[in-house]
């Protein structure tokens, strides 16, 4: 079975955004809680299609590759680039930085 594009697009924004907090932080914990809490949400349930559990490769396909996941990854991006953009100082005319 092949990755669809999608899946590989979430995982991306999704890494991405992990990074970018992490950097900001200085430190891990954001990025822990932040996978921790995707991990609660991909894993707390067993994902079944017509009453029969899926396998982990076509589970990962069917819930990483579908639309809403993407738009949350790129959410959950998008709020990462705004800490990131928004968080920082503002350099001053004059003031040698």
């Amino acid at each position: 079975m092949r990755l669809p594009l999608s899946a590989v697009a979430t995982l991306l924004a999704f890494g991405a955004a992990a990074n970018l907090l992490y950097l900001r932080a200085g430190h891990i914990a954001y990025s822990c809680a932040l996978h921790a809490a995707w991990n609660l949400a991909r894993f707390g349930t067993t994902t079944t299609l017509g009453g029969l559990p899926l396998t982990q490769t076509r589970s990962f396909a069917l819930i990483e590759g579908s639309e809403l996941a993407l738009v949350a990854a790129v959410a959950v991006l998008c709020a990462a680039l705004g800490i990131e953009w928004f968080g920082r100082e503002a350099v001053r005319p004059g003031s040698g930085a």
